[in-house]
């Protein structure tokens, strides 16, 4: 009877020539047969490993093979840089058609930890890069080329400032700041603008949401309001699918601003919900 697995096997020490009899052949092909039988039908028996496990090769790869299940887990050295994947073997391949794809990316060449995913269907798939952590610590989500907080200065457009009813004029110089950073689906913006001009009674000013951005949910809150040179009470709202802020005097947006020339200014921060682009 083999001694594997349970037991090394412990062959007697033969001299030359000495006789070699059946059961000593018997004996080792029972070994032979037992480790044959383990790896054909998959019943090796478990082992810890202390020392490091080395996989050598040109982007040498180790499969965690889950017999059980048709996606596999992958460790994989691609140039210096450490893939752990599930349920994919390449960037846009699946092993199970019906589950989502995960890469975890160690990417020592640039400093830089990456997260891709790609949805349950079928190959070729689209990896998206969901999050990026920086060398220097700052993380980028949802592949958005601002890390998250970070401020990103809106480019100055005399369109994204309108006046309701009236022509409001807000030159590139009447911009202190006009500015917004995201985390996952909340924005903050600041705006200040100052030294602009208002043709007429309008009742509410409309400052543009940046990059095509839209409300998700009714916001409101105070506002800074220099009318014609006189700082009054006002207010701002993002109402949902809306691509603008309102500031207006009162939360009915039915008091009139006065006409000005260059005394008209309105200032903020203000934190909502949006809908990504």
């Amino acid at each position: 009877m083999a001694s594997f697995p349970t037991t090394p096997v412990v062959f007697p020490t033969r001299a030359d020539a000495t006789p070699i009899f059946a059961d000593h052949m018997n004996a080792v092909q029972d070994e032979i047969m037992a480790l044959e039988a383990a790896l054909i039908g998959g019943s090796l028996p478990s082992h810890s490993v202390t020392a490091p496990l080395t996989v050598v090769g040109a982007s040498p790869v180790l499969v965690l093979d889950d017999t059980g299940a048709v996606a596999n887990a992958r460790a994989q050295n691609l140039t210096g840089d450490l893939i752990l994947s599930a349920n994919t073997s390449g960037s846009s391949n699946a092993d199970d058609a019906a589950k989502a794809a995960v890469q975890l990316a160690l990417l020592a060449s640039s400093g830089r930890l990456a997260l891709y995913t790609s949805p349950a269907g079928p190959v070729p798939r689209t990896p998206e890069l969901v999050l990026l952590v920086e060398v220097n610590g700052a993380i980028r989500e949802r592949g958005r080329t601002a890390a998250m907080g970070d401020w990103v200065n809106i480019p100055y457009n005399a369109g994204f400032f309108v006046g309701g009813g009236f022509a409001w004029t807000v030159e590139a110089a009447d911009v202190v700041t006009y500015a917004y950073s995201l985390v996952g689906k909340t924005m903050t913006i600041t705006v200040y603008v100052q030294t602009t001009s208002l043709a007429g009674a309008a009742n509410s000013l409309q400052v543009a949401l940046p990059a095509g951005y839209t409300g998700a949910a009714f916001a409101a809150g105070s506002a800074y309001l220099s009318d014609n040179g006189v700082v009054v009470p006002a207010v701002w709202r993002v109402s949902p699918a809306s691509s603008v802020i309102l500031f207006g005097k009162n939360h009915t947006f039915n008091a009139a601003f006065t006409a000005s020339t260059n005394l008209t200014a309105v200032a903020a921060t203000m934190s909502f919900q949006v809908n990504t682009p």
